[in-house]
């Protein structure tokens, strides 16, 4: 006999217990009830336009980092993702943090040394640094150390270095930036902070996956709703992620060096 499905009943990601209870109501699929907590709890972010909603998750990325948190951009759909990556990549450049002109190229973007990177492909064929055989998994992430002739070598998290080069382009592989991932690429992963952006291609399971990545802190930036209705209620999508409605006040991260 095949075994059943296993349903998630504890949660053990989230440090707060109103936390813990807002995502166990989503994922039984009382999207209002957990969306109203977030609001509640001053993490539902209403902006005015689709620039305010980049920009407000941004910074909220840097605020984290900048306290020695490990923070994510989490989006529904490709398009927001890579608007996410330029703006921390620009924010980096302006800030000193990058350079100004890239190191070289790669695939179709250009890079630069420091950039975080993630890998898009799984891959038996690469080599490490030294040349030595060094498998490669679809999602891993890294940092550029150095950028040659149509070759990138990355520093990998887990600690390996690895490089990148045309064959790796060859048999279908890429390497998009590492700031923001699409919520099914998400889907795993564990950060201290993450910062999910905008309503784009969001239904009940994304959101569930958007708003539980984060052990400290997990926010919503969206788009203000205007409200139809002369009650001054803000009006519900049919998605249900317009029903709360806070105003853009920042709440101190704890600082955890990592």
């Amino acid at each position: 006999m095949l075994p059943r499905s296993v349903a998630l009943s504890v949660n053990r990601r989230q440090r707060e217990p109103w936390e813990q209870q807002a995502l166990g109501e989503l994922r039984h699929g009382n999207v209002a009830a957990a969306v109203a907590a977030y609001g509640t709890h001053q993490r539902l972010i209403r902006v005015e336009s689709r620039e305010d909603t980049v920009n407000d998750a941004v910074n909220r990325w840097f605020e984290a980092r900048d306290a020695g948190l490990s923070p994510v951009l989490v989006a529904g759909t490709n398009e927001l993702v890579a608007h996410l990556n330029r703006a921390v990549v620009q924010q980096l450049i302006h800030n000193g943090e990058l350079a100004d002109e890239p190191a070289g190229g790669y695939g179709r973007e250009q890079w630069r040394e420091g950039d975080r990177v993630v890998l898009r492909r799984n891959s038996t064929q690469e080599r490490d640094a030294d040349g030595r055989p060094a498998a490669v998994l679809n999602g891993q992430v890294g940092i550029v150390i150095s950028m040659g002739d149509r070759t990138m070598t990355i520093g990998l998290d887990r600690g390996r270095t690895v490089r990148r080069d045309a064959g790796y382009l060859a048999r279908g592989g890429w390497v998009e930036h590492g700031y923001a991932a699409t919520s099914t690429r998400a889907q795993g992963g564990t950060w201290d902070v993450a910062i999910a952006c905008g309503a784009d291609g969001l239904y009940r399971e994304a959101a569930y996956v958007e708003l539980s990545r984060g052990r400290v802190a997990n926010w919503l930036v969206s788009l203000r709703r205007k409200s139809t209705k002369s009650s001054g209620s803000a009006p519900a999508s049919s998605n249900g992620m317009t029903t709360a409605s806070t105003s853009p006040a920042r709440n101190p991260l704890p600082t955890t060096r990592r």
